[in-house]
């Protein structure tokens, strides 16, 4: 199973020591979510698939103690071993969005980190990998606000994925932990830090990691495509209020309050009541 370090705001980033020690358990590429303690906007790079990779992102992204960072490390259980498998993922019903690469510069966007195994989606002989399934099939269709501040749909969550750990983040919702986490030297981590367990790893055959900070990209037909954040989807305004989300699907519009249902839908929601579902 893979691993996620969550590094809180003030805390000293993870040391090249022990982010060394953790992918020689975990060596199936690594991903991070960030966020700089001046905004509330949560972005993400994935797809560095060697520890070098790694600190090269983090260095470049100019990232300090001030900062959230959260770390994944894979070990592939099921899906392909390549860029578009690493953590974090986008929540989409679309699998080119879902394997995005990098987003940086998009201010509704949820991202997930899964450690464990999804029985129920875990199908070795697929290219999909259960995380990628879990989230195209199943959180995509959940409301937002549910997902963050829902106590059902919390226990139901857990309950389908078996004991794993979530982390999933939102720029107007914050972030939250589903599962058991631990705790080493300061950080949250996804499983004991001691845990090891033995494998052959998958040989990864692609070439070294390369993708520019500055765009959204993701996976078509087996080829790289970038694509400006802007291209795909325009950038709102910054949040000013809970008006401009939607509580179900969770995107950045113009919203009004619904009092049956206690929280504001947009006028997509409301014309097909996907919000009754």
């Amino acid at each position: 199973m893979c691993l996620i370090i969550v590094k809180e705001e003030g805390q000293s980033l993870a040391s090249k020591a022990m982010l060394s020690e953790v992918w020689e358990k975990n060596p199936h590429g690594a991903g991070i979510i960030y966020k700089k303690n001046d905004t509330s906007k949560y972005k993400m790079i994935k797809g560095m698939m060697t520890l070098k990779d790694l600190m090269r992102v983090i260095d470049e992204l100019n990232l300090t103690d001030k900062d959230f960072i959260a770390y994944h490390l894979r070990w592939a259980t099921s899906g392909d071993v390549d860029q578009k498998t690493t953590h974090p993922f986008v929540v989409h019903d679309d699998a080119k969005y879902v394997n995005a690469l990098s987003v940086e510069e998009g201010e509704k966007s949820m991202f997930v980190m899964h450690n464990g195994v999804i029985h129920d989606l875990n199908d070795k002989q697929a290219k999909e990998s259960d995380t990628q399934r879990f989230i195209m099939e199943y959180i995509s269709q959940l409301s937002v606000r549910n997902i963050f501040h829902c106590q059902v749909t919390k226990a139901l969550i857990e309950k389908f994925i078996d004991g794993s750990r979530l982390l999933i983040t939102h720029p107007m919702h914050g972030r939250i932990k589903y599962g058991d986490w631990h705790e080493h030297e300061g950080f949250s981590i996804s499983k004991p830090y001691s845990q090891a367990t033995p494998f052959k790893a998958k040989p990864y055959q692609r070439s070294a990691f390369s993708n520019s900070l500055s765009q959204f990209s993701f996976w078509e037909d087996e080829k790289l495509t970038d694509t400006r954040v802007s291209e795909v989807e325009p950038v709102t305004s910054a949040i000013v209020g809970s008006e401009e989300w939607c509580d179900w699907c969770g995107q950045n519009t113009q919203s009004e309050y619904n009092s049956v249902w206690a929280g504001y839908i947009c006028q997509f929601c409301n014309d097909t009541n996907r919000f009754t579902q």
